[in-house]
């Protein structure tokens, strides 16, 4: 990833309206979520890869990087994505190992990367990400942010995105 990460840093940035959208969603304590990263683009510009970083606090969900799939545009486009925990991140697995992790509150962060090809993703939904909620959660809603979100151009070209965030309510 990191000889990847430095090629999008590399090449000229320009700017777009491209947005990037993230699902809500809700789980009960103990259980999993998913959530959805969408894409649209304007007309004339295609995206052929994407970079970005997931941030969730440690003290409510574990990011599930083995329950990451490319979502069903990606999967058109002949896509795949990839997400590893940035170090110190809590180790994905058992809720135990997230409630042993999590006492100090932490913030943690996981790079993702949906690449494969030059082919242009089309618009909808890019990718999908699993989360482990702590069965000793706090009810109420979580935030999930994705961050630092780079596209690369069919042309080779780097486009900066927006920040998105959302919510997972936890009951």
């Amino acid at each position: 990833m990191v000889r990847i990460s430095a090629f999008f840093f590399l090449l000229p940035f320009c700017s777009s309206s491209q947005t990037l959208r993230l699902s809500s969603a809700s789980a009960v304590l103990g259980g999993r979520v998913f959530i959805e990263i969408s894409l649209q683009s304007p007309k004339g510009i295609d995206v052929s890869a994407l970079q970005w970083e997931i941030t969730f606090p440690a003290t409510q969900l574990s990011f599930l990087d083995k329950d990451t799939a490319a979502g069903a545009a990606a999967s058109a486009a002949g896509k795949s994505v990839t997400c590893t925990q940035k170090p110190g991140a809590p180790p994905t697995g058992t809720p135990d190992d997230l409630t042993r992790f999590a006492k100090d509150g932490k913030v943690v962060a996981a790079g993702c990367m949906l690449y494969g090809g030059r082919e242009p993703l089309p618009d909808g939904v890019a990718a999908k990400l699993g989360f482990q909620v702590a069965a000793g959660a706090t009810p109420g809603s979580v935030p999930i942010g994705i961050t630092r979100v780079l596209a690369v151009s069919k042309d080779l070209k780097t486009i900066s995105l927006k920040d998105a965030n959302t919510t997972v309510n936890l009951r």
